[in-house]
C-alpha cells in the first residue's frame, strides 16, 4: 500500500515539476492527495506535499490558545499519532484565488468516535509555492455527534478504576525504624483485581530474601493504621498459580521496584477500601520491615450530592463545556459559564448512588428530551472527576461527558 501511494504522489509530482498545462498538478489535486495519503495512514507521503520549512497552524477556538508547528519534522509529530487512530479526511475544496485554496474537511478518528462524534468540521487554508503547501492553517468550526442508533453502549458494565496510594516511611514500621530509605506505592483496584507498584530508595541493606515469593521482601498485611497485622492472604482465584500471600515481585538492592497483582475477596476490597491494607518492605538489617506505608484512597469513595455541587469545565482543546450539579439535584450544561443561567443547552435532574450517576433530561430540552444516561464517577481527592458511561440515549451529552477530565470552576 505504502510503495503504490508513492507511486501516485511521485508520478502526480513528476507530472506538475514538467509544467504541462494539461497535466500539472492543481492545488485541489495536492489537497486530495492529502486527504488519499492520510486515510491510508501514509504520513510521510502526505508530508511529502509539504515544502520543508512549510507552517502549519490549527485554531482550536475561542480562548483556546492556537497550535503553532514550523518545519516538516514538527508537522509529523502532530499528524502521526492520528494516522494510528483510523483517521478520515473528507475535503471539499471551495475555491482558489491566487496562491490559496480554502477547504471544508469531514475530520474523523477512533478518539472522536469514542468520546461520542461523528466527526470533525474544519475550515482549513491552503497557501502554495512551487507546487508545495508552504502554508497551512485548519480552523475548528464544530463537532458533529453520532446519531443515536451509531452510539454502541458496552452491555458489560465496566468497572471504574479505585486507585490507592502509600508513602514508605520507617517512622511507620512498629517499633518506629531509624532509616534514610524511603518510598511510595500506589494500587489501582479494577472490579477484583488488585495491581500494586512502587520503588524505594537508600535502604540501609539488601531487600531481604532479595524479591523470592518463597521468601518476600516486600508484602502486604492487614490491621488498622498504627498496629501490626498478618501477612494478607490471596482470595480463591489466584493470579499468580502458587502464590499463596500478598508477596510482591522485587528486583531486589537497595534502590529498586516492585509489583504485583491480586484477585481479592468482596471482604478483602471492604477492608481496602476501608483503610485496613499496609505495604512493609523487608531489608537483612530489618526483617521485620525497614519501610511502612498505609494504603489511603485518593479516588473518593460514597460520593454524596455535595461532593459534586458547583461548576466543573471540561478540559478539553475543541470547545470547553460547563456543567453544574445543584444540591437540589437539578443540573445546567452549558457553552460558557454565565450561560448556565440565561441559556442552557440541557438541564435536568440527577440522582447519585455512591459513584453511579443517572441524568433526566427535562422534556423542554431541545436536543435529547426526557433522554436518560447513567454513568459511572471518578472523583479523586484533589478533585478530579471523570464520567465512564454505561448508557445514554443522548449523543451530545455522551460526547460531552465520556472520559474527558473536568476540574472545578472556583466561584
Amino acid at each position: 500500500m505504502k510503495a503504490k501511494m508513492w507511486l501516485v504522489v511521485l508520478s502526480m509530482l513528476a507530472c506538475a515539476l514538467a509544467g504541462s498545462a494539461v497535466a500539472q498538478m492543481s492545488f485541489e489535486e495536492i489537497i486530495m492527495a492529502r486527504d488519499e495519503a492520510m486515510n491510508a495512514g501514509e504520513v510521510d507521503v502526505a508530508l511529502s506535499l509539504y515544502a520543508d520549512d512549510a507552517t502549519y497552524s490549527v485554531i482550536l477556538g475561542p480562548g483556546q490558545e492556537p497550535v503553532l508547528l514550523a518545519g516538516k519534522e514538527a508537522i509529523y509529530e502532530r499528524l502521526a499519532p492520528f494516522a494510528k487512530g483510523n483517521v478520515g479526511y473528507d475535503t471539499t475544496v471551495f475555491g482558489v484565488i491566487g496562491n490559496t485554496a480554502r477547504a471544508l474537511t469531514k475530520w474523523s478518528f477512533d478518539g472522536l468516535r469514542a468520546d461520542g462524534f461523528a466527526y470533525l468540521d474544519s475550515f482549513e487554508e491552503f497557501v502554495f509555492e512551487e507546487g508545495k503547501i508552504v502554508e497551512h492553517t485548519m480552523t475548528t468550526v464544530k463537532l458533529v455527534p453520532l446519531e443515536p442508533e451509531m452510539v454502541e453502549m458496552a452491555e458489560v458494565e465496566q468497572p471504574v478504576a479505585i486507585t490507592f496510594t502509600a508513602t514508605l516511611t520507617g517512622d511507620a514500621v512498629i517499633p518506629p525504624v531509624e532509616t534514610a530509605a524511603n518510598g511510595k506505592a500506589t494500587a489501582i483496584l479494577v472490579g477484583d483485581l488488585l495491581t500494586i507498584t512502587g520503588d524505594y530508595v537508600g535502604l540501609s541493606s539488601e531487600v531481604y530474601g532479595r524479591g523470592s515469593l518463597l521468601d518476600p521482601s516486600v508484602t502486604v498485611h492487614h490491621a488498622v493504621l498504627g498496629a501490626d497485622g498478618p501477612i494478607v492472604r490471596v482470595a480463591a482465584e489466584e493470579v499468580l498459580p502458587g502464590l499463596r500471600t500478598f508477596a510482591l515481585l522485587n528486583d531486589g538492592g537497595k534502590t529498586g521496584s516492585f509489583h504485583g497483582m491480586f484477585k481479592l475477596s468482596e471482604e478483602q476490597i471492604h477492608d481496602l477500601k476501608e483503610g485496613l491494607f499496609y505495604l512493609v518492605v523487608h531489608t537483612e538489617l530489618e526483617p521485620r520491615g525497614e519501610l511502612r506505608g498505609q494504603f489511603v484512597a485518593t479516588t473518593k469513595l460514597d460520593l454524596t450530592s455535595q461532593d459534586l455541587a458547583g461548576v466543573w469545565r471540561k478540559q478539553s482543546s475543541f470547545e470547553p463545556t460547563y456543567v453544574r450539579f445543584n444540591v437540589d439535584g437539578t443540573f445546567e450544561v452549558a457553552s460558557m459559564a454565565e450561560f448556565l443561567d440565561t441559556n442552557p443547552i440541557e438541564l435536568g435532574v440527577f440522582e447519585l448512588d455512591d459513584t453511579r450517576l443517572t441524568f433526566t433530561t427535562e422534556d423542554r430540552n431541545p436536543w435529547c428530551p426526557a433522554a436518560k444516561g447513567t454513568y459511572s464517577l471518578m472523583l479523586t481527592v484533589d478533585e478530579q472527576l471523570r464520567f465512564f458511561p454505561h448508557e445514554d440515549g443522548c449523543p451530545y451529552r455522551l460526547g460531552d461527558l465520556s472520559g474527558a477530565l473536568w476540574l472545578p470552576v472556583e466561584q
